[in-house]
């Protein structure tokens, strides 16, 4: 009977330990998932310490953020016929990264074995089709009231109609959720590849534009 209860409290003991570690585990992914996510929507926000990485490497990864996120918009414009500088692709990023710090975001984890996770982040999206048929709507009647005849200077009031609108957005897109692998590396919580996971917060967070 004193063997079967020593037994017992081992494997209660062991059990207690395995469901602690699991715990802590899954706190430390929480804590590097929101860590991410807040890099993307709010990059001034974070030091490359709190990520593991270089300046030169947190420096590399800002790089990407913009190229990818400024893509959309550099690709709506060259499709459009109407001409966009790199200072104003720059300005539509900024006003882009200040409507990303309104949003709000839900995730979920999901363990798949030793240093191996999913998460699961939810969010409203940034409606960029409404905005820019309001952008239009705006600059059109501007164009008309001054008889602005230049594609260049229509540009530049399309492109400060739609800078104001992104600053001033309020989310009342869809929500949409995306899936993520989120790996252990050097002793860390990160997403598999930062590649992908830039590309697809940008998925996430903002309507494409056709």
């Amino acid at each position: 009977m004193k063997k079967v209860k020593y037994l017992l409290g081992i494997g209660i003991l062991i059990l207690a330990c395995v469901i602690g570690f699991l715990s802590l585990s899954k706190k430390q992914i929480k804590e590097s998932a929101n860590a991410y996510i807040r890099m993307y929507m709010n990059p001034e926000s974070h030091v490359p310490k709190q990520l593991s990485y270089t300046e030169k490497e947190y420096a590399s990864i800002l790089k990407k953020m913009e190229d990818i996120q400024s893509k959309q918009f550099e690709t709506y414009f060259k499709d459009s016929g109407l001409p966009i500088t790199k200072t104003q692709l720059h300005d539509i990023y900024e006003a882009y990264q200040s409507a990303l710090k309104s949003l709000d975001y839900h995730l979920s984890i999901k363990r798949n074995g030793s240093g191996k996770a999913t998460i699961s982040i939810r969010c409203r999206q940034i409606d960029l089709e409404k905005l820019e048929d309001t952008a239009t709507k705006h600059s059109l009647a501007i164009i008309e009231e001054q008889k602005i005849t230049t594609l260049k200077e229509a540009a530049q009031i399309f492109v400060s109609e739609l800078t104001t609108g992104l600053e001033n957005h309020t989310p009342k897109g869809e929500e949409k959720t995306i899936q993520i692998s989120w790996t252990k590396k050097d002793g860390s919580w990160k997403p598999e590849d930062i590649d992908t996971f830039i590309q697809e917060m940008h998925d996430l967070t903002i309507t494409k534009l056709e």
